[in-house]
């Protein structure tokens, strides 16, 4: 759940660049008599998307006599194909995040670009640059063809949203044999009701909890050892001096990272620091 800097990318230039050179004359006619509406739609995302209101964003399946399946067409064969006209920006717009992570979940890989409205039922903006998010595969699969109804219901926007300056992710050891632990959104107080209940709504979607709790499980095997050892050497005071350092050096730069808030909640547990996630051979 990370923020994204817009695309340096001219929109109405990219829709030049993939409506030009059609061998089809009368599709070709068309596009460029909706053009006009597309930069419209194209205004108006931005209005939207700006105030956390896509969910209001007129649905339509035809811009003009263009259809829907006319405009994805576009998409796929003008922008994501390799070699195609649009093929730079889209490449332009899949390397966007940092260190290549996906936006969406802040974890896993991106390879994709996913339509933030749904291309079969928003055809304007199917070739929007700033629709166009970059995700992994999960991600967009998970999301598919997903809409909101409410301003609720409305997930994150990486070129739009930004939560990375708020803790907010929150984890819970159960202090059970295995060890685990639980994600859960805990907006601050200063936050307005709806932004945490989108946030809330984005964790869910995505089912960010479950993942976070799968990578937190290998982790606290892995590092299981190096506790033991630190607990036999020195005593639970170290290890929870440890885990403590951990989570604020990791929280400097991620504070929204599962690592961040494992390590947090592994510091706040007696029972972990103790060593009674798992008993040491005396």
């Amino acid at each position: 759940m990370w923020s994204l800097t817009e695309p340096d990318i001219d929109a109405t230039a990219l829709y030049d660049t993939c409506t030009t050179g059609l061998q089809n004359v009368q599709l070709s006619q068309k596009l460029d008599l909706a053009k006009p509406l597309v930069e419209g739609a194209y205004a108006a995302y931005v209005t939207f998307a700006a105030a956390g209101l896509l969910h209001q964003f007129p649905r339509s399946e035809v811009v003009g006599e263009v259809t829907r399946h006319e405009m994805s067409s576009l998409y796929d064969n003008r922008l994501a194909r390799l070699g195609s006209p649009g093929r730079q920006a889209y490449d332009l717009i899949l390397n966007g995040p940092r260190n290549g992570r996906c936006p969406l979940c802040g974890h896993r890989r991106v390879s994709t670009l996913d339509h933030h409205l749904p291309q079969s039922r928003f055809a304007a903006v199917a070739l929007y640059p700033l629709n166009l998010v970059p995700a992994c595969k999960d991600c967009n699969f998970t999301k598919r063809q997903t809409t909101s109804e409410t301003e609720e219901e409305n997930t994150l926007h990486p070129y739009f949203d930004n939560v990375e300056g708020d803790r907010w992710l929150r984890a819970t050891l159960v202090e059970t044999e295995p060890a685990s632990l639980s994600f859960h959104v805990a907006p601050p107080q200063s936050w307005p009701a709806v932004l945490g209940d989108r946030v809330r709504h984005h964790f869910t979607t995505f089912r960010l909890g479950q993942l976070y709790a799968l990578e937190a499980a290998d982790e606290i095997a892995t590092v299981q050892h190096s506790i033991d050892s630190l607990l036999q050497a020195a005593g639970a005071p170290s290890v929870r001096a440890h885990l403590e350092d951990e989570a604020l050096r990791l929280g400097m730069t991620r504070p929204n990272w599962w690592r961040t808030a494992m390590y947090e909640a592994l510091a706040t547990s007696d029972w972990y620091c103790n060593g009674r996630a798992r008993p040491i051979d005396s």
